[in-house]
This record gives C-alpha cells, sequence and structure tokens, in this order.
C-alpha cells in the first residue's frame, strides 16, 4: 500500500465532493431551465467518479499495514458519509418540481420524466445499500486481518516457546550426563579408596607379624 496514493486518492475525493456540494448549494437552486439541467448532469459525473475514487480508497484501506488500517477505515468510513448526504442532496434536486416555464412542462421534474425520476430514485437508492454493504465487507476485512494477525502473533509465541522449552530440555539432558559421569568417577574413587584400605589393612597386618615375629626371636628364643 502507497500512503502517497491513499493521500492523493484522498485529496482528488473531497475537492471532487467540495465542488458538487458547492454547486448544489450555491448555483442549482437558483438555476431553471437548460442550466439546470446541465448543472445536474455536472454534478451526476462529479458524484460518479468521487464513488469510483472511494472504491479505491477502500481498495487502499484493505491493503494497508496493520498500525495505519484503523485511522484510514475511520476516515474512509466519514468520506462514505459525505458521499451519501452528496446523493441524498442530487436526488432531493431532481425531485422538485419546478413552475418555471422554461421547463417545457409544470409540475414535472427538470431533468428527466416521471418514470426517469423513479428510476433514478432506485437507482441512487441502490447505491446506498451497495456501499453500505461494501463499508461493511470492510469492516470484515479489518476484523479477519486482525484475527489473522492475532492468530500469527499466538503462533509465534508458541514458536518462541517451543524453541525455549526444547533448550531447556537439552540443558537437562547435559546435565543428566554430566550427573552420570560424576556418578561413575565418584564410584570409581570409592573403589579406589576401597583397595587403598585394603592394603594399607594388609601392610599392617604384615609389619605386626614381622614385628612379632621379630619379638618372639629376640626374648622367648633364648
Amino acid at each position: 500500500m502507497s500512503s502517497e496514493k491513499f493521500e492523493g486518492l484522498e485529496d482528488d475525493f473531497k475537492a471532487i465532493c467540495t465542488d458538487a456540494d458547492k454547486k448544489i448549494n450555491e448555483r442549482l437552486g437558483r438555476s431553471r431551465g437548460e442550466e439546470k439541467k446541465k448543472l445536474q448532469r455536472e454534478i451526476q459525473k462529479q458524484v460518479e467518479k468521487a464513488e469510483v475514487l472511494f472504491d479505491e480508497l477502500e481498495a487502499e484501506v484493505r491493503l494497508a499495514p496493520q498500525p495505519f488500517r484503523n485511522e484510514m477505515s475511520y476516515r474512509v468510513r466519514r468520506y462514505k458519509e459525505n458521499l451519501s448526504q452528496l446523493r441524498v442532496k442530487l436526488k432531493n434536486s431532481y425531485s422538485v418540481l419546478s413552475p418555471d416555464p422554461q421547463d417545457g412542462y409544470e409540475g414535472t421534474n427538470p431533468f428527466f420524466d416521471g418514470a426517469d425520476a423513479h428510476n433514478r430514485g432506485i437507482l441512487l437508492q441502490t447505491n446506498t445499500v451497495l456501499g453500505r454493504t461494501s463499508d461493511r465487507i470492510t469492516r470484515s476485512h479489518v476484523i479477519a486481518a486482525e484475527t489473522d494477525e492475532i492468530g500469527q502473533n499466538i503462533i509465534t509465541d508458541l514458536g518462541e516457546q517451543r524453541e525455549s522449552l526444547l533448550r531447556t530440555k537439552d540443558r537437562l539432558e547435559e546435565t543428566d550426563q554430566t550427573l552420570s559421569r560424576s556418578r561413575r568417577i565418584l564410584n570409581a574413587m570409592s573403589r579406589s579408596m576401597l583397595g587403598n584400605k585394603v592394603i594399607l589393612i594388609v601392610v599392617i597386618l604384615v609389619e605386626i607379624g614381622i614385628f612379632s615375629g621379630v619379638l618372639y626371636m629376640r626374648f622367648f628364643k633364648k
């Protein structure tokens, strides 16, 4: 997602909506006949162009990174409300009866006949419903993306915990091996000490025997 692209679309959308709203508020009410029809056509084209830009803005929101998506979604929702208000104003301008003889007929729509005005109203209502549906879809995409991010974070945390447990297991195995070696060394030392004790006892007994023999030879054999 390009931030510059979103901001450019945003500027174009606001400029078109502002100009169309100004035409409706300041010029359309004072216009009559062909001038009014021409102005209505201009405004309708601007509304249609704004709708295209709005769709592109929604697409940019869906592609935006999560840290920026919530703020962008909020701004796009505001633009959706502005666009809906613009559609309503334009629709109302079609349904206003004009007594101006220049319109060529009295008590009818200055731009469409009765059937066209009815169809136009249905079309505008359909666009409004589609806009709401698109907004709900956008919110669903946002929620799904947030849920996916949370799931990815959980998977990452579990992976890190697994690696930590594996490292702990390896250290415990190394400690167990070290303890086993230590036990073998202690057992060997214990056997060596026992052997030394036996040798020492034998040496002492031999010395006692020799000493006893010497005493016997010296004092009792005379």
